[in-house]
C-alpha cells in the first residue's frame, strides 16, 4: 500500500466507522431469553431513531452458536423481524423438542461425540427448509449471501474429527481459510451449529463427508470469535459489541438419561460466563469507551432444561424481571446511546428497509 509523501490538510483526516456486532450465545429453549432482551434494546433505540430498527439493519454482524446460531441466521440471513423470529422460534421449539421412542445408550453416549441424538435431526431439517421455503427461498439456498453490503453471519460448530478448534460457518467471505464458503447450505449450517451432543445427531456435510455438532462443546459464548472476524474484516474501524446470554447455569440435570453428560453440558453455559469474564478483562477500553455490553438473566433460567418448552412462561416471566432492573434498564440505555451515535448501517428505515 502506498503512503501519500505528504500530510493531508488539517481536518480531513478519514473518520473512523463504528461496526456494530452482536454475539448471540447457546441455550435450547431458553434463547427465548436473548429474543426478548433484544427485542427491548431494539423497541428502545427505535424510539430514540423515530423509526422502527430491527437488528439486520443495524448490525454490521450477527453471530451465534446452537441456538444462538439460529437466531444469528434469522434475524441476519434471513432478514427476519423479531416479531417473526419470536413466532417462528416459539413453533420451532414446541415441535422439534419432541423425543424420539427410545432412550439412549448410556455405553455409547459421548463416547468419541457418536451419541444418539434424543430428538428427531429430520424435523429439525424439516422445520428449517419450510422456513425457507416460507421466505420465498429455495430449501437448498445457500449460506452465502449474494448481497456484500447485507448484514454478515456466522455460526460456530465443531468438527467430530477435532474438537480442539471452532468451525466458523461464514455467509461472507473471509480472509481466512474456508472450505465450506460459497457451497454449504442455510439449513446445513443450521444443523451444524445445533447437533448439541444428546439432542440431536451430527450432521455430515460435503464435500469432505465431515460431521459437524454443536459449536457449545466449546464456543457457547462466541464473542471471542466474533471480535476476530470483526477485526479481520474491518481492521481500521472501531466497534460495539453486545453479547447476549441465556441464563445460568442449569439447576437440573435435564434429559435425565446420563449424569455426566448433564454435567458437561452445565459446565458449557458456565464457560459461557467464564469466555465473557476473560474477554472483558482482556479489552478495557471497550468497557471504558462504552462499546462492549453483556446482557443475561441471573436469576430464574438456571432451574430451566435446555429444552423445556413447556416453561417459556417462566422464561418470558424472568427476562421481564431482569430487563424491568433499574440497573439493566440504565446499562440498556447506555447501549442505546452508543448504537445511536455510531450511526446506522447503510443509513436503512423502516423494518424492511422502504
Amino acid at each position: 500500500m502506498s503512503v501519500s509523501a505528504e500530510p493531508l490538510p488539517l481536518g480531513s483526516q478519514p473518520q473512523r466507522r463504528v461496526r456494530k456486532i452482536l454475539s448471540l450465545d447457546g441455550g435450547g429453549v431458553r434463547g427465548l431469553s436473548e429474543i426478548l432482551i433484544l427485542q427491548s434494546l431494539m423497541r428502545m433505540l427505535s424510539f430514540e431513531r423515530r423509526v422502527d430498527v430491527e437488528p439486520w439493519q443495524e448490525f454490521d454482524m450477527i453471530c451465534g452458536t446452537s441456538t444462538g446460531g439460529l437466531l444469528a441466521i434469522m434475524l441476519g440471513r434471513l432478514k427476519m423481524t423479531l416479531a417473526e423470529v419470536q413466532s417462528a422460534y416459539l413453533a420451532f421449539a414446541s415441535t422439534i423438542f419432541t423425543p424420539k421412542h427410545h432412550k439412549l445408550n448410556p455405553t455409547r453416549a459421548y463416547d468419541k461425540l457418536k451419541a444418539s441424538g434424543k430428538y428427531q435431526s429430520e424435523e429439525l431439517n424439516k422445520y428449517i427448509k419450510d422456513l425457507l421455503k416460507s421466505r420465498g427461498m429455495s430449501q437448498d439456498e445457500l449460506l452465502k449471501d449474494p448481497d456484500p453490503e447485507n448484514c454478515k453471519v456466522f455460526v460456530c460448530a465443531v468438527r467430530a474429527e477435532d474438537t480442539s478448534a471452532a468451525a466458523v460457518i461464514r455467509s461472507y467471505r473471509s480472509p481466512r481459510p474456508d472450505l465450506l464458503y460459497g457451497s454449504i447450505k442455510i439449513w446445513e449450517a443450521a444443523r451444524a451449529t445445533s447437533a448439541a451432543t444428546t439432542f440431536f445427531d451430527p450432521i455430515e456435510i460435503l464435500p469432505f463427508k465431515q460431521r459437524y455438532v454443536d459449536g457449545a462443546l466449546g464456543w457457547n459464548n462466541p464473542i471471542e470469535l466474533a471480535d476476530v472476524e470483526a477485526r479481520d474484516f474491518w481492521e481500521n474501524d472501531d466497534r460495539i459489541i453486545v453479547s447476549l446470554g441465556t441464563g445460568s447455569v442449569p439447576g437440573q440435570e435435564w434429559g435425565g438419561d446420563i449424569v455426566d453428560l448433564a454435567r458437561q453440558l452445565a459446565r458449557i453455559v458456565t464457560q459461557a460466563d467464564m469466555t465473557n469474564d476473560r474477554f472483558r478483562k482482556g479489552h478495557p477500553e471497550l468497557i471504558n469507551d462504552n462499546r462492549l455490553f453483556r446482557f443475561t438473566v441471573t436469576q430464574g433460567l438456571g432451574n430451566i432444561g435446555l429444552d423445556e418448552h413447556e416453561a417459556f412462561n417462566r422464561i418470558a416471566a424472568y427476562t421481564e424481571t431482569y430487563v424491568s432492573n433499574d440497573d439493566i434498564y440504565r446499562l440498556l440505555k447506555t447501549c442505546v446511546r452508543s448504537l445511536k451515535d455510531g450511526g446506522q448501517r447503510l443509513n436503512l428505515a423502516g423494518p424492511h428497509g422502504s
